[in-house]
């Protein structure tokens, strides 16, 4: 296990590397130059190349992102150009918002997903089965700031029992929570049904039940538990995508995230916001399926990596 993981953390490594590689690219080749956004309008063409030299753009790409990654381990990760904050202090703060969003976006899913995957699993053909593919098909398919229009219209503005937007207290997360899990849920019931019926037609389940152990002991202690492998890992996957695909989420309904800060960043062209976003997003991510892989041997004892 030990081996395993120190594999892992090495490939890890490689991956940040990647991604900070592909992020400074993409930010090197896109349309636009830094140094004109913050020198302002009417600067003139020697203001614009000492900020140029000053910031360092005038060195060849190389050279620019091996500066950007020797500032990034010092803990350096440069300045946003609108708001002159510093962007890792920032990131982490909007981070925070982010990650209660996509924890609270997960344990719904979960919770919801997972019993009625589990009822469709039991009531096989029947209508709570049927109607459990019907709202996977539309969680899958409706996008999900539509379906964050549609809750803001139904229970803020002609109920008025929710926020429409903002944060501060739990009522103003319940909404953006919902709309994020949606596509989840849908996910997570169809994975939970199919995985629990191909284990329900094991052998010895048959077995436990011709010795006579009741259907809810059978599902819950010995269906559920070999069936959560792959359940898991579409959890820590949809975990990943809801820190990352909150940008829509957060937009919709003013949260105070990294997704919100990352889309304002973009619109603003303030790129050090928006190459620190990307890659706290992405090392987040892999970190979260290192996490994922390490909880299969916790939920299935039998499985030993080498």
């Amino acid at each position: 296990m030990a081996g395993y993981l120190a594999k892992r953390l090495l490939g890890l490594v490689v991956v940040v590397i990647g991604v900070s590689f592909i992020v400074r690219l993409v930010m090197y080749l896109i349309p636009g130059d830094p140094a004109v956004v913050l020198a302002g309008m009417g600067a003139s063409g020697e203001d614009i190349e000492r900020i140029r030299r000053q910031l360092g753009l005038d060195q060849p790409f190389l050279i620019q992102y091996l500066t950007w990654g020797r500032h990034l381990l010092a803990g350096d990760w440069g300045q946003s150009i609108v708001s002159q904050e510093p962007v890792l202090p920032l990131l982490l703060l909007r981070l925070r918002f982010t990650g209660l969003l996509a924890i609270a976006g997960v344990v719904l899913a979960v919770v919801v997903g997972g019993v009625m995957g589990i009822v469709a699993a039991i009531r096989r053909e029947s209508s709570l089965d049927y109607g459990t593919t019907v709202f996977s098909l539309l969680g899958v398919s409706i996008p999900i700031f539509w379906i964050g229009l549609l809750l803001q219209l139904c229970f803020a503005v002609r109920l008025g029992w929710l926020p429409t937007s903002g944060a501060g207290t739990w009522r103003h997360l319940i909404l953006p929570a919902c709309a994020i899990a949606a596509n989840s849920i849908a996910i997570l019931a169809r994975m939970t049904r199919s995985s629990l019926l191909e284990v329900l037609g094991s052998d010895y389940i048959r077995t436990a039940r011709s010795k006579g152990c009741g259907e809810l002991r059978i599902i819950l202690r010995h269906a559920l538990s070999n069936a959560l492998i792959p359940i898991v890992t579409v959890i820590g996957l949809q975990f990943g995508y809801l820190l990352g695909g909150a940008v829509l989420t957060e937009t919709v309904f003013a949260w105070p995230g990294i997704g919100r800060l990352l889309a304002d960043a973009i619109f603003r062209r303030d790129y050090p916001v928006v190459q620190g976003a990307i890659l706290l997003i992405a090392v987040t991510f892999v970190f979260v399926n290192l996490l994922t892989d390490m909880a299969y041997a916790y939920f299935n004892p039998q499985i030993r990596y080498r």
